[in-house]
């Protein structure tokens, strides 16, 4: 495999796999609240409608990428590079390919088992930074806040917040996402 998409993949699977781990401070610990309603799982996540998303915004696609990739079913998931595979509409073909490409050495982890064993869900919401970056130009870059939350029978939990980069390139068809690193 040629080094450059090693590079791609090893940054989409770091960005994936180790959720919670950015430069910024984090909370000691997961907010969790409970509910007298139980919490139901949708039947299935539903790859981005390319049709809901304005790609003429680096914006637009960078946070439709953002909460498609980080919002999660483990169960019907394999694993957490599903909800990126879900996003490929909006991913270029290199970084497309290469995820595709990926098996995973091992298992996804305690977590993600345990989520499997409970039927839990995952949502994310993404927001912009407020961070400076360069101005758009061929590409463009954007900083975004994920927040996940996982849903477990009466139980919500808010998990500490992911900072991740997008790099973008503008295509003939809109912004395309080329790498997503999480910081």
């Amino acid at each position: 495999m040629p080094r450059h998409l090693l590079t791609i993949l090893a940054g989409v699977t770091a960005a994936l796999i180790t959720t919670g781990c950015s430069s910024t401070p984090q909370p000691a610990a997961p907010s969790t609240t409970r509910t007298d309603q139980p919490t139901t799982a949708p039947a299935r996540l539903l790859p981005l409608d390319l049709a809901t998303v304005d790609t003429s915004s680096a914006d637009a696609v960078a946070l439709a990428v953002a909460t498609t990739a980080y919002t999660l079913q483990p169960g019907l998931d394999s694993d957490p590079n599903d909800g990126m595979k879900r996003a490929s509409a909006l991913l270029d073909q290199r970084l497309t390919n290469a995820l595709n490409a990926y098996r995973p050495a091992s298992s996804a982890g305690a977590e993600w088992s345990t989520w499997t064993r409970q039927h839990a869900y995952i949502t994310a919401t993404a927001a912009l930074s407020t961070q400076t970056r360069p101005p758009d130009g061929h590409t463009a870059l954007r900083y975004l806040t994920i927040t996940q939350t996982v849903h477990l029978n009466r139980q919500i939990t808010t998990k500490p917040a992911i900072i991740v980069l997008i790099t973008l390139a503008r295509t003939p068809a809109g912004w395309r996402v080329t790498h997503l690193t999480q910081l």
